[in-house]
């Protein structure tokens, strides 16, 4: 380290003073370009990695639910954690209803939640219909907020059969003056979605 003889004079001894010679300024200039080439090395490599890194983190684009049943996978290397979505809107073009088709949940077996608005009778729970027929599936509530509540509930292998097979969907609610109301989903891109095609 260069100390300046006048400072060296207070901290030293006059003896190991005269023994520190200052680096010569004329010694800095190939440090210096040396130092100054690595930069603009690492600037260089730098301007190469940025765009690539942006790239591999930006969020990929999610599909659209309104626009027909689409798969959507929490990342795209992890396809066994994937679900199939449809939504439906209202005339004023507020989201109305939700549905989410799990092929596996925590018990292994398929699974469905559907969100409605919350102006709805909770131990009603909301009823499945497939293509008009009077066979149906009940979804008991699982919980509320503020906008919405959410019905879910397990589906045997069969159900997710009818799905595929099956050209509509139909949820009906029972609302706060007990009048009904059915969302229709239709199932056309169902079979597609659910098998990744």
């Amino acid at each position: 380290m260069f100390v300046a003889r006048s400072a060296c004079s207070r901290l030293l001894s006059g003896e190991i003073c005269s023994a520190i010679e200052p680096i010569p300024r004329s010694s800095y200039f190939p440090i210096r370009a040396l130092a100054l080439q690595a930069l603009a090395v690492c600037v260089a490599l730098l301007e190469l990695t940025l765009p690539t890194l942006a790239a591999s983190s930006a969020p990929a684009a999610q599909p659209d639910p309104s626009q027909g049943w689409v798969r959507i996978c929490d990342t795209p290397a992890e396809q066994t954690r994937c679900r199939v979505e449809r939504e439906v809107a209202g005339s004023d073009g507020k989201l109305s209803a939700s549905i989410t088709v799990w092929p596996k949940t925590d018990t292994g077996n398929p699974g469905v939640a559907i969100k409605v608005p919350t102006d709805t009778i909770i131990l009603s729970g909301l009823v499945l219909t497939f293509d008009n027929k009077k066979a149906s599936l009940k979804a008991p509530y699982h919980f509320c907020d503020e906008a919405y509540c959410v019905a879910d509930r397990n589906l045997p292998a069969s159900l997710i059969d009818r799905l595929k097979k099956g050209l509509e969907l139909s949820v009906i609610r029972t609302d706060g003056k007990m009048t009904s109301f059915a969302y229709h989903f239709s199932l056309k891109g169902f079979t597609a979605a659910y098998n990744g095609d």
